[in-house]
């Protein structure tokens, strides 16, 4: 955090897959005595606590979390900036695939059939199915950007003056990203 008189007594790690492995510093710590574990995550949870509205931003600039729906929002509109220009806009043909593969296979085709499980008939709407909502929201949007990667790449495949040596794998390879991306939305 940024309260300059809290002392850090727990080290956190990233290991390999995200892993998050969490050091504690007994030194100074008397045995049967209580205290506060203080973890530092650095500048890598800064998002997450200007989200909750405790980060440097929200602290010093007066930057609203996410319980301000405009900043919420505006917070959103730049992540999904960063999305396309640092994910979606710089795939490859193979990368392009396999992450629609990836997607359809792990994310969509069960925020699909969970939405529909939950808007099915009842009439109302929880708290839950209103998360869906965002969801299906999300993924519409990110199918019609990743239907625009695909026209885009087709076209640079189709212009490419090397295209014989490796049009059928390359366009098959694309034809079957493709043909998931619309069931994503």
């Amino acid at each position: 955090g940024h309260n300059p008189s809290l002392e850090q007594n727990v080290l956190s790690l990233m290991k390999e897959d995200r892993a998050v492995h969490y050091y504690l510093d007994l030194n100074g710590i008397n045995k049967g005595e209580t205290v506060e574990l203080l973890v530092d995550y650095s500048e890598d949870y800064e998002p997450t606590r200007e989200r909750k509205g405790y980060g440097w931003l929200n602290l010093h600039k007066g930057l609203k979390g996410d319980w301000h729906e405009p900043s919420a929002n505006r917070r959103a509109f730049q992540e999904r900036t960063d999305i396309l220009e640092l994910i979606i806009e710089p795939l490859s043909i193979i990368e392009f695939s396999e992450l629609v593969a990836f997607l359809d296979q792990r994310i969509f085709q069960t925020v699909r059939t969970v939405s529909l499980s939950l808007l099915g008939g009842r009439g109302q709407i929880t708290e839950t199915s209103r998360r869906q909502l965002v969801a299906l929201r999300r993924i519409h949007w990110l199918s019609f950007q990743l239907k625009k990667r695909a026209e885009v790449l087709k076209r640079i495949l189709e212009n490419d003056p090397n295209r014989q040596t490796y049009t059928l794998p390359y366009n098959a390879v694309l034809e079957d990203a493709e043909t998931a991306v619309p069931r994503l939305a």
